[in-house]
């Protein structure tokens, strides 16, 4: 059957390949890309990203939220590393192993469960060693009176014959600032990170591949690269202007689209949505969309537009779970089937970032995590 056209996500290969060859001009030599799949990779499709990527670095690794989505890249035909961000039940340990896929060590008492629940195995679990260097989340606290007992017992996970460490690193909290303050707590925890793989590594530990950058800190400070940095706003084109200091130029992969299902007039002092939430002070004409916030979450939390015949119209009447209203007064000639563009370039006008965050009432960084599974995905 060929794809329904109610309301779709077009994905452009084009501006994600544009994204990661822009990465690439940012980098030092040798300096490898950690791209981040978390949430089926943004609502993008984290297999399909994945394969595109890996056709254009097949060096480039992976970072996900969790063993499930670990799996089904896998299964998807991915075989380059991945590595989990966050916490693994225990006792799901063995599917780590048996799909080849690194866990982050998020404290050391989580390093004591792993090593109970593998000790029969032969195979050594990957692992990245997370340090908290004042993000306060996870990771072995390593800073002030810590240091000495972190560095003991990285030590001992280093020597230990569960797991192979394939890489270390930490996550910094105040990269999207563009502050004084804030500059300076991130010169801080990189310094605390150095601080300590440094003592690390004069003491014979192998610890592979460090990182520290994420998408903000990738574009705003070279200087933190080390050997690898983690991107996934920056992938999808999706990094916020204010936290871009040095206006490096990324394109969002994604545009929403929907079809008009309805035109007609309507009158002054008529009604439209639940709780009679728009009454129209003068004639107008309007147009039924075929998207609501069972496509979308969270639409129309704020106040918003779309683009039809290159014209912004206004959301009226609120946004149902399948279905709103816009006003079309100023749109010309306007009829049913016709396509709304909700997010990203019309002809010369575009809805960016910032205006569906305040449609959706979110950080701009957080958009596309909103896309549900429902709206049909095209990659073009």
């Amino acid at each position: 059957m060929d794809l329904i056209k109610r309301a779709w996500v077009e994905i452009s290969i084009e501006n994600l390949k544009y994204n990661f060859y822009k990465i690439k001009e940012l980098l030092n030599e040798n300096v490898k890309i950690m791209a981040v799949l978390k949430a089926n990779g943004y609502n993008c499709g984290d297999v399909r990203i994945a394969k595109e990527l890996t056709a254009l670095d097949d060096e480039i690794q992976f970072a996900v939220s969790n063993v499930e989505e670990a799996i089904q890249i896998r299964k998807g035909g991915i075989e380059n590393p991945i590595l989990i961000l966050s916490y693994t039940p225990p006792e799901y340990a063995n599917l780590l192993l048996e799909y080849n896929i690194t866990q982050t060590l998020v404290s050391f008492d989580y390093a004591l469960q792993l090593e109970e629940v593998l000790q029969e195995e032969e195979q050594k679990l990957k692992i990245h060693i997370k340090l908290d260097t004042g993000m306060g989340r996870i990771g072995i606290r390593c800073f002030d009176e810590n240091l000495d007992n972190a560095i003991a017992k990285i030590t001992k996970i280093c020597n230990n014959k569960t797991f192979q460490v394939t890489g270390c690193y930490t996550h910094i909290a105040t990269f999207y600032e563009n502050d004084q303050d804030s500059l300076e707590y991130s010169k801080l925890q990189f310094a605390r990170f150095k601080k300590i793989t440094d003592e690390l590594l004069s003491k014979n530990n192998y610890l592979g591949i460090l990182h520290c950058l994420n998408s903000a800190g990738t574009v705003n400070m070279p200087e933190m690269q080390l050997d690898m940095v983690r991107v996934g706003t920056l992938i999808y084109g999706a990094l916020p202007e204010i936290n871009n200091h040095r206006g490096t130029i990324f394109k969002p992969i994604v545009t929403i689209k929907c079809r008009i299902g309805k035109v007609s007039d309507v009158k002054k002092g008529d009604f439209i949505g639940y709780s009679r939430a728009f009454c129209a002070d003068s004639d107008l004409k309007a147009a039924v969309l075929t998207i609501g916030y069972s496509d979308i979450l969270r639409m129309g939390s704020g106040k918003g537009s779309v683009l039809i015949n290159d014209v912004l119209c206004p959301v009226i009447g609120g946004v149902c779970m399948d279905q709103m209203v816009v006003d079309i007064s100023q749109a010309g000639g306007v009829k049913a089937g016709d396509i709304a563009v909700v997010m990203g370039q019309s002809r010369e006008k575009e809805i960016d970032f910032a205006a569906m965050a305040e449609f959706l009432k979110c950080g701009e960084e957080e958009v596309y995590c909103h896309i549900t599974y429902r709206p049909t995905k095209i990659y073009v």
